[in-house]
C-alpha cells in the first residue's frame, strides 16, 4: 500500500476547533429570520419531514440590518471580512475555522433575511408552484431567485465555482453541459493490464475540461458527473435525491464526496484532483497494520471537498 504521509501534508497550523460561539450567531439570526417569513418557515418544516435535512445546512448565507453592536458580535465569533465581488452597500463575512454560512450586512435592509442554496432554481420554482423571474442566465456561475414577504427575503440561489453575490448573465449552459456529457460517459471499465493507461487518459480529460471551462466550472462538472454514477448504482442515493427533488433541492446539500482507491493509483487519483484544483487539506494515516489512510482535498473556488480513500 502507498503510504498516505507521501502524498499528502498539513499546513502549518491547520485545526478545524469547535466553535459554537459562531454556531450560536448563525441559528439566532435564523431563527429570526424564520419568524418573520412563512414561507421559509413552511420549507423550513417540509425539510425536516419530507427529506430529513435541515433549513440551517441549505443555507448559503444570511443577510442582516447594519448595526455596530451586531458587527461586533460577529467579528468576536471568529468572523472576518471576505473581499469578493458584492453589490454596493453589502460585507461580507466568513467564518475561517467552520463550516458555517457566510453572514452579509446590507446597508439597505430592514429585517434578516437568508439565502439557501439549490442544484435548479427552475426546479424548485416547479416544486412549489412559483413563477418569479431569475436574475442570471440557465448553467452561469450565479443565479438568484427571491422572495419576499414584508422586510424579509428569502433568496434561492445557484452556484457554480462563483464566491460572490452578482448574477452572471453570461451565456455558459452549453459549454457546460457539453462538458459534463464527456466526463459522464467516459470510459471507466479497464482491464487490469490497461488500468494505468486508463487513468491517464482520464487525467488527460480533466486537463481538458479545466482548459475549456476553468478550474472551478471544470470541478464542478466532475463532481456533477460522478453523484450521477454513484446515484445510478445506490439505491438510498436514489431514495433520498427522489426525496430532495420534491421539494426541488437536489443535491446542494452535499457534505463531501468519498472515493476510494487502491495503492496502485492512489497517486493518479490525486493528480486528478489536483488538476481540478483540489488542494490537499489534512490527512488520516492509521498505520501500516491497519491498512488505510485517506488525504482530504477542499476545491476553494467551487467550495467542494472530496476524501481520498487509500486501502
Amino acid at each position: 500500500m502507498t503510504d498516505a504521509s507521501t502524498l499528502s501534508y498539513a499546513p502549518p497550523g491547520f485545526d478545524w476547533p469547535c466553535c459554537p460561539q459562531a454556531e450560536a450567531v448563525v441559528e439566532d439570526y435564523l431563527m429570526k429570520f424564520l419568524a418573520g417569513h412563512v414561507f421559509a418557515a413552511r420549507l423550513a418544516k417540509r425539510m425536516g419531514a419530507e427529506t430529513s435535512t435541515r433549513f440551517f445546512d441549505w443555507v448559503d448565507y444570511l443577510e442582516v440590518p447594519p448595526d455596530p453592536a451586531d458587527a461586533g458580535r460577529i467579528q468576536e465569533a471568529g468572523y472576518v471580512q471576505e473581499e469578493v465581488e458584492a453589490p454596493a452597500g453589502w460585507t461580507v463575512f466568513w467564518h475561517p475555522h467552520a463550516q458555517l454560512p457566510r453572514i452579509v450586512v446590507r446597508e439597505d435592509l430592514q429585517a434578516p433575511g437568508a439565502a439557501i442554496h439549490v442544484d435548479s432554481i427552475c426546479d424548485f420554482q416547479v416544486a412549489h408552484g412559483l413563477s418569479q423571474p431569475i436574475q442570471g442566465a440557465p448553467g452561469s456561475s450565479y443565479r438568484i431567485l427571491r422572495l419576499p414577504e414584508g422586510p424579509s427575503v428569502l433568496s434561492v440561489v445557484e452556484r457554480r465555482a462563483y464566491a460572490g453575490y452578482v448574477p452572471d448573465e453570461r451565456p455558459r449552459a452549453e459549454a457546460y453541459l457539453r462538458a459534463l456529457e464527456r466526463w459522464c460517459t467516459r470510459p471507466r471499465a479497464f482491464e487490469p493490464e490497461a488500468e494505468v493507461a486508463g487513468m491517464a487518459e482520464t487525467l488527460a480529460l480533466a486537463e481538458g475540461l479545466v482548459e475549456d471551462l476553468g478550474t472551478g466550472r471544470a470541478a464542478c462538472v466532475f463532481l456533477d458527473g460522478e453523484r450521477r454514477y454513484w446515484q445510478a448504482r445506490n439505491r438510498a442515493g436514489r431514495f433520498q435525491k427522489w426525496r430532495q427533488d420534491g421539494l426541488g433541492l437536489g443535491w446542494a446539500n452535499h457534505d463531501h464526496h468519498t472515493f476510494r482507491s487502491s495503492g496502485r493509483h492512489f497517486p493518479a487519483l490525486i493528480r486528478i484532483l489536483e488538476a481540478l484544483g483540489f488542494r490537499r487539506r489534512e490527512r488520516f494515516y492509521a498505520g501500516a497494520e491497519a491498512g488505510w489512510g485517506a488525504q482530504v482535498m477542499e476545491q476553494p473556488e467551487a467550495r467542494l471537498v472530496v476524501f481520498a480513500d487509500v486501502d
